[in-house]
């Protein structure tokens, strides 16, 4: 099931990379500051916007101070694009 993804600096991570970390939804929520994902699936879950690239850069050293890799359990989205543009992400 597709899940909707902000490319105004979003972020996507790997549900299986939480539970090969040792990770859970909540160790998320303290790093993103917020109470609920922008969207997720059995396969991933997604954060964002983040307020500039300065705060995303936050996020990402959050989450590898939580041993999660860059590019492999999780990965940011940031294009120059118009509001009334949506992005998904899918799982395979």
């Amino acid at each position: 099931m597709p899940i909707p993804v902000s490319f105004q600096h979003g972020i996507v991570i790997r549900q299986a990379a939480l539970a090969a970390h040792g990770l859970t939804r909540g160790d998320l929520f303290r790093v993103f500051e917020t109470d609920h994902p922008l969207g997720e699936s059995d396969g991933l879950i997604s954060f964002g916007p983040s307020f500039g690239p300065e705060a995303c850069n936050e996020f990402i050293a959050r989450l590898q101070g939580l041993g999660l890799i860059y590019v492999d359990d999780f990965f940011d989205l940031a294009l120059d694009l118009p509001e009334w543009l949506q992005f998904q992400a899918l799982h395979s």
